[in-house]
């Protein structure tokens, strides 16, 4: 029995004891239920299998849309800086989210009155406007009609573009550290 013990280990161990040269990543963990499932090792547990292999494709397809980002985000980098004219800019983002905007009932309020123009690489602003006003219907208040106010100003010689809503928000003080790292979420709420 000791013998037979000792050579099923031996079989398993390639498969599901990976060495270092092979990591826990998404590609290994499919790699791995994949030849569990060609040596018949997942047989009795095929549902466990496929279930390890669909997170796995989901973290992969996570980890392939971050990279993508990030390859984005570089492109982006290497724009150049040019006068941009705020109420475009916001009038071009909105306008990308119009049915959202509608659907949620919207009211966005402007005033460029004191800053209408900043010099920035285009693609970075209307990223961070894309996303700002993207999260603020998406995390909107189910209880209140919303409201996104978007300002432009000049305090000592710097410009600045203020966007707030009146939506779930987020506690500051409990998610410091992690407020403005990548891919970090403070709601599951959908609306």
């Amino acid at each position: 029995m000791a013998e037979r013990l000792q050579k099923s280990q031996s079989e398993i161990y390639p498969i599901f004891l990976p060495d270092i040269t092979r990591s826990q990543s998404p590609t290994s963990q499919c790699q791995i239920s994949s030849e569990a499932v060609e040596k018949g090792y997942g047989r009795g547990n095929f549902n466990a299998v496929v279930n390890n292999t669909s997170k796995s494709v989901e973290q992969l397809e996570e980890t392939v849309y971050a990279l993508e980002k990030v390859t984005l985000l570089r492109q982006e980098l290497k724009s150049e800086e040019e006068l941009l004219v705020f109420k475009e800019i916001v009038a071009d983002v909105v306008s990308t989210l119009t049915s959202q905007a509608e659907e949620a009932g919207a009211d966005i309020k402007v005033n460029y009155k004191q800053c209408p123009t900043i010099v920035y690489p285009r693609p970075h602003l209307q990223s961070i406007l894309q996303n700002l006003l993207t999260n603020a219907i998406k995390f909107r208040d189910p209880k209140k009609s919303l409201v996104i106010e978007i300002e432009s100003s000049i305090k000592n010689g710097q410009t600045f573009l203020s966007v707030k809503d009146n939506g779930l928000g987020f506690d500051s003080v409990r998610n410091y550290d992690s407020a403005f790292k990548p891919f970090q979420r403070f709601h599951t709420h959908e609306s």
